[in-house]
């Protein structure tokens, strides 16, 4: 029974034939994105440990998340950085 819900379930989830895409997307489908960081004032560079990850607390490093923390309605971004074992400190933090 399991095995028929699963089946159904993943069958129901692929698109119609007639929506299958034949060729290649064009120019103005592509998706196109433009690095505007440093024009808007986002200058922290993001810090993941060292080149080789010797260390799993090395490659768990980062991130960021969106959150209205002013409380102005408008979303602010904490970013979170890692940091190598060698230099506890790393990029360090920071909220825009």
């Amino acid at each position: 029974m399991k095995a028929r819900i699963l089946f159904f379930s993943l069958a129901a989830c692929s698109p119609p034939e007639d929506q299958l895409l034949d060729s290649e997307p064009t120019a103005s489908e592509q998706s196109h994105f433009v690095d505007v960081g440093a024009d808007i004032g986002l200058t922290k560079v993001h810090t993941g440990g060292s080149a080789e990850k010797g260390y799993i607390a090395e490659a768990k490093g980062g991130g960021a998340a969106w959150l209205d923390f002013d409380g102005d309605g408008d979303l602010d971004l904490y970013w979170v950085n890692g940091a190598a074992l060698d230099d506890a400190q790393g990029g360090g933090n920071a909220l825009y």
